[in-house]
């Protein structure tokens, strides 16, 4: 089972009924899961804020300075890798120990106009082209994006 919890603590009460069933925490470590994968900084929400590609909009349109880019496609990629070779009684090696969970940790980038390009396109989250869309078109094009 993987859970993306809203609210750990109701998650952990989940993990206690699963007994036998393997559960693997994503994005919100939750006590008593088995495996872990998600964000190193637990100040950094994983889930529940503001998607990658409306906080970038928002970067370009000056309605914020930064956002904080999650590498949700890594994690996810990683968190299926995990689930399949635990399944298959293959685990996938080079896991941390986090707070006595064997744990995928991915570190938060502090993203800001100037990084736009190098983190959330590099990263294949949003293309340039969607990034400068509509509204975001000219501003982008002052910026010398497009």
């Amino acid at each position: 089972m993987i859970l993306d919890p809203v609210d750990p603590e109701l998650a952990e009460s989940l993990v206690q009924q699963a007994g036998e069933v393997p559960v693997m925490a994503y994005g919100t470590l939750v006590p008593g899961a088995d495996w872990f994968v998600g964000v190193a900084d637990p100040a950094t929400p994983a889930s529940g804020v503001t998607s990658d590609s409306e906080a970038a909009r928002e970067v370009i349109t000056r309605d914020r300075e930064s956002f904080s880019y999650i590498p949700a496609a890594a994690m996810s990629d990683r968190a299926a890798d995990v689930a399949v070779g635990e399944l298959a009684d293959e685990p996938v090696g080079e896991s941390v120990d986090h707070e006595g969970v064997p744990s995928w940790l991915f570190e938060s980038v502090e993203v800001t106009v100037n990084d736009l390009t190098t983190v959330v396109v590099a990263s294949g989250a949003m293309t340039l082209a969607e990034l400068c869309a509509g509204d975001t078109a000219k501003r982008c094009a002052k910026l010398g994006l497009i």
